[in-house]
């Protein structure tokens, strides 16, 4: 029996209204999906329907209202880590730093192997300066997930604000090697090759860098910006000259 059989022999059963509502996110349909889980949470406020409206709201970026309706699961099912950790996402999205990071820690509490939740703790933590605290959340993350290319670079990141380089260059090396197509990553390489002094190295990955984003003027003139090395050639376009202005800039 299909979802509208089964509401026309019980138009408040709320297991179908809350299908209908996932039926229409699939079919991104948010706005409907909304009105459908709304149905379902009015005739059984079950967590399960709650987290769902959330994430739907979020992904709207209705924060406020995402907040609410996480605050009001979590109230239902204290232990959830998963409810915790989406509460931290908005908490995060709304610039609530402050109040998003017990979420997270809150979470893997519960959950001790929340990638998820150590991933997002670890990028507050970033956020506020505290880059050993955030490298112990990001030791977690590749614990869980030793080969995610993202969190090596971001732990690559924070390696480098502590001025650790050899172990930055080791990480982003590592992340080239699972996501060899990342622009940021060759681009990170060159930068902590620079900083160890190893400039003909680093003018190599800055060159494959730019060469990535060749037909992509933004991201191409936002790349030499960023690494400082930017000149013109003969057609105007950004280039990278050599290994003394490397040094120059390092």
């Amino acid at each position: 029996m299909c979802c509208r059989q089964a509401l026309a022999t019980d138009p408040n059963h709320a297991e179908t209204l809350h299908l209908m509502g996932l039926l229409c996110l699939h079919a991104e349909q948010p706005d409907l999906a909304v009105e459908w889980i709304a149905r379902a949470i009015r005739q059984d406020p079950q967590p399960r329907y709650l987290s769902t409206l959330g994430n739907t709201l979020l992904l709207q970026r209705r924060f406020e209202e995402a907040l609410k309706t996480f605050d009001k699961a979590i109230q239902l099912k204290p232990d959830d880590a998963k409810l915790w950790t989406s509460l931290g996402k908005v908490l995060v999205e709304l610039d609530r730093l402050t109040e998003a990071l017990p979420s997270f820690e809150q979470a893997l509490r519960l959950d001790p192997r929340n990638w998820d939740a150590a991933d997002r703790a670890a990028y507050v933590l970033y956020r506020q300066g505290r880059l050993e605290e955030a490298l112990e959340q990001y030791d977690l993350c590749l614990e869980l997930q030793p080969g995610n290319a993202l969190t090596l670079q971001m732990r690559a990141v924070l390696l480098r604000g502590l001025k650790r380089f050899e172990e930055s260059l080791a990480d982003n090396l590592r992340s080239h090697e699972l996501a060899p197509d990342n622009v940021e990553t060759l681009n990170n390489i060159g930068d902590a090759l620079r900083a160890l002094g190893r400039y003909e190295e680093a003018v190599t990955w800055f060159d494959r860098a730019i060469e990535r984003l060749r037909f992509n003027a933004d991201g191409f003139f936002y790349v030499v910006d960023n690494i400082q090395l930017n000149g013109n050639d003969s057609n105007g376009n950004g280039v990278l000259f050599n290994a003394d202005k490397a040094q120059a800039y390092g």
